[in-house]
């Protein structure tokens, strides 16, 4: 018999299906892990997940060669708002899902990103990459992101269906940044945080990025220290680190009720 979603412990894995033609990027499906539930600030009721790797190395936000701003020119926008990972993460479109969000923005082309790495403008939309029936069915949450000084310090406060964890839900006060959440209840320990990366044969611990910024090219990211030792460091924003991004699914979805072979979870409305 199916179990609903929300009787999963903290830390279970729940697989949600690639579509065949993007299969080659980032394998079959993609493997989530129940971060909380019911989480302060998030949907009532609402399971909250994470990709359980860093889903990819690719920038955070393009450079932007016309800003006056020489950090934001040549090394990107850390303002999560007006990021292309936050656009891309949101989109359904099959194709051009770029649209510039403020005067000096540009697509992550391969000009505008660390050696060309990963140049998603072309791309679909994230959610366009995704099962049909797992999009449809996640909850739009009002979020908080720290703010970069030159714009103002303090909060955005925006609405998305994914997005990447702030610096304080993974459990940290980052020197000079606001608040931005509250820890998610699976990064209360340590050894937790570091975030495994995903290409095969390589094992280790990468840099992560959050939402939370505080300089004008910089975001805040979990670095890539030894497991017990992961800290909150400055990661560039046009590119060469990872994304964990979450997001957050009723908790009365159903799920089959054993594991799959893998030893994750699949949504009843996504069967293998």
């Amino acid at each position: 018999m199916a179990q609903a979603l929300s009787t999963l412990a903290l830390g279970t894995k729940l697989e949600i299906q690639v579509k065949s033609e993007w299969q080659h990027k980032f394998g079959s499906r993609i493997v989530f892990i129940v971060v909380d539930k019911n989480h302060s600030g998030y949907p009532s009721g609402a399971v909250s997940l994470m990709t359980e790797k860093a889903l990819m190395t690719a920038a955070y936000d393009a450079k932007e060669p016309t800003n006056p701003n020489s950090d934001r020119a040549n090394g990107g926008n850390s303002r999560y708002i007006h990021s292309n990972i936050h656009q891309w993460l949101n989109s359904s479109a099959s194709s051009a899902w770029y649209s510039a969000k403020h005067t000096y923005d540009a697509p992550p082309i391969a000009a505008n990103v660390v050696n060309g790495k990963n140049p998603y403008a072309d791309w679909p939309g994230f959610l366009a990459i995704l099962n049909e029936q797992f999009g449809i069915s996640l909850l739009t949450t009002s979020l908080i992101a720290a703010r970069p000084d030159i714009d103002g310090a303090g909060t955005d406060s925006f609405s998305a269906k994914m997005f990447l964890p702030s610096v304080s839900e993974m459990g940290y006060s980052a020197y000079n940044t606001a608040t931005d959440g509250t820890m998610l209840a699976y990064f209360a320990s340590n050894e937790r945080r570091a975030q495994a990366i995903p290409e095969a044969g390589v094992s280790g611990y990468v840099g992560t990025y959050t939402r939370s910024a505080r300089f004008e090219s910089t975001a805040w990211g979990i670095d890539e220290r030894a497991i017990y030792e992961a800290e909150v460091s400055g990661l560039n924003a046009w590119g060469f680190y990872y994304h964990r991004p979450m997001c957050n699914l009723p908790g009365a979805i159903t799920v089959m009720p054993s594991p799959y072979t893998t030893g994750a979870f699949i949504l009843v409305e996504n069967p293998p």
